[in-house]
C-alpha cells in the first residue's frame, strides 16, 4: 500500500503484458525464430509467454504483414520484421515517448506541490 492506495504490479496488467509490440522490438534487432523471441522477452523484459500466445501474435502479424518468415532451419521458421511492421513499432514508440514526457512532468509538478504543501505547514509539527 502506498498512501491508501494498492500498488499494482504492471507486469500483471494486461496490457503490459501484450506480446505484439515486444515481438516486433525483438525483430527490430535482427532475424529470429519463435524459441529466440521468446528469450529475448524473458531474457530482456523478465516476461514469458506460451508458445501458443507467442505463435498466435506471429500469425497474425504475418497475415497483417507486420513481419515475413525468412528461413526455415532446423529450429523452425526465422522471420523479419517487415517496413510495415517498422512503421508501427516506430509509431507505438514515438507514443510511449510522449507518454513518458507527459507522464514525468506532471508527476514532477505533483511532487513539487507536495513539497509546497509540507513546507506550508511544517509549522503545525
Amino acid at each position: 500500500m502506498h498512501g491508501g492506495c494498492e500498488i499494482m504490479n504492471l507486469n500483471e496488467v494486461g496490457k503490459y503484458r501484450d506480446p505484439s509490440m515486444l515481438i516486433l522490438l525483438s525483430l527490430s534487432e535482427h532475424d529470429k525464430h519463435g524459441y529466440m523471441i521468446m528469450e529475448d522477452m524473458r531474457n530482456n523484459f523478465h516476461i514469458d509467454f506460451s508458445p501458443g500466445t507467442l505463435y498466435g501474435a506471429i500469425t497474425r502479424f504475418e497475415k497483417e504483414g507486420l513481419i515475413e518468415p525468412v528461413a526455415i532451419k532446423c529450429r523452425g521458421v526465422s522471420y523479419q520484421i517487415t517496413p510495415s511492421g517498422l512503421e508501427l513499432l516506430s509509431g507505438h514508440i514515438e507514443s510511449l515517448r510522449k507518454f513518458v514526457t507527459i507522464g514525468s512532468e506532471r508527476l514532477d509538478r505533483i511532487g513539487k506541490r507536495k513539497e509546497l504543501n509540507c513546507a506550508r505547514f511544517d509549522f503545525l509539527y
